[in-house]
């Protein structure tokens, strides 16, 4: 047989019927240019990424470890959220947007526990106003906790700016759904305004978050009809609250001008929502990351801020002789202060609560 050695360039024979140990190395060089076979064996390894694209595998000993971790210290390394629930599409939120969904779910946790502490440490019969902030404050930090872990979503591909896929939070729009009617029922019931009324109201409430969903999935240039549609519901809402109230009577001055200053809040702060989902899931303007800002100020401003208002105003009309023919004023039929229940068949025994007002 022929062979070449590698080192000198030169050629040989070799007798493969007698071939002995000398005859391993290069007769020209001594090179040895017999490699020793290695035999397979089991091992158990990892898989991953090509370390040039993702070298989180590797543990670098030239960095110092951090070994004061801890949940007080917050920084890029310490929410590992985007890595657990990774994101997808084009256009996707990133380590700083869900820092900032933290820190607002931070915040409507917070205010969540401070009403639920201001109405155990109220009187019995003013724990009505209470009752709705806590159910928007739950809705609202369950609903943040899921944008903030990248939970919630479905991928969409954008209309505009070369049709990228884009992430559509649809948790976000459950929270509306749920918090849009009862931050209206919280005004409306100061007013005298009739049940069917307010019941319209919140529909349209209702009206108004469908559309934005249905129109943020819709590929087509066809989810600015549904914008369109959200709009009417959002103007009849504004009638209703700064126009058609005034054909009812306020049975209180007080809560006129509280009432309308409250109103007046919120038609401000919901019309700037459509504002934002103009540019970001309508018209693909602004990245999810500032989406996630814009929205995330304005459920702070129509929540915590709002219900806070709300909460301190309302709980100074409850002595009002006036209060009791409101909406929250009836609420408190059923419970007696000072006073056994009636008895079946019997007349109600004199007492202090509500169910005699």
């Amino acid at each position: 047989m022929v062979f070449v050695c590698k080192k000198c360039k030169k050629a040989f024979r070799k007798d493969m019927e007698n071939y002995e140990e000398s005859d391993e190395y290069c007769p020209h060089c001594d090179n040895h240019y017999v490699i020793e076979a290695k035999t397979p064996q089991a091992v158990l390894g990892v898989e991953g990424e090509d370390t040039r694209v993702d070298a989180r595998m590797l543990k670098d000993e030239r960095m110092r470890q951090d070994a004061t971790r801890s949940i007080f210290r917050v920084d890029d390394s310490d929410n590992d959220a985007l890595q657990v629930n990774p994101p997808a599409g084009d256009r996707h939120i990133t380590t700083h947007a869900s820092d900032w969904l933290w820190a607002v779910f931070a915040v409507m946790l917070l205010s969540w526990f401070g009403a639920l502490g201001w109405a155990y440490a109220d009187r019995r019969r003013n724990r009505i106003f209470h009752f709705i902030p806590l159910i928007v404050l739950a809705v609202s930090f369950v609903a943040y906790f899921s944008m903030a872990s990248d939970l919630g979503w479905t991928l969409i591909r954008a209309e505009f700016r070369g049709d990228p896929t884009r992430q559509i939070w649809y948790v976000r729009y459950i929270q509306w759904f749920i918090n849009a009617p009862l931050i209206l029922l919280a005004l409306l019931s100061f007013t005298s305004m009739s049940t069917p009324a307010i019941l319209t109201v919140l529909f349209f409430s209702w009206f108004l978050v469908v559309n934005g969903l249905v129109g943020a999935l819709v590929h087509s240039s066809y989810k600015w009809g549904y914008f369109v549609f959200g709009l009417f519901g959002l103007f009849f809402i504004w009638y209703q609250l700064l126009g058609h109230v005034n054909l009812y009577p306020f049975r209180n001055a007080d809560y006129r001008g509280g009432y309308f200053v409250g109103a007046a809040y919120i038609s401000f702060i919901w019309v700037l929502y459509p504002i934002c989902w103009g540019l970001s899931e309508g018209g693909n303007r602004i990245s999810p990351t500032s989406e996630m800002v814009f929205y995330g100020i304005l459920d702070i401003m129509s929540g915590p801020v709002f219900l806070l208002g709300f909460m301190g105003y309302a709980s100074t009309l409850v002595d009002s002789p006036a209060f009791a023919p409101t909406a929250f004023g009836t609420a408190e039929r059923g419970l007696y202060e000072g006073a056994a229940p009636p008895q079946k068949g019997g007349q109600p025994t004199q007492g202090t609560g509500a169910a005699n007002a």
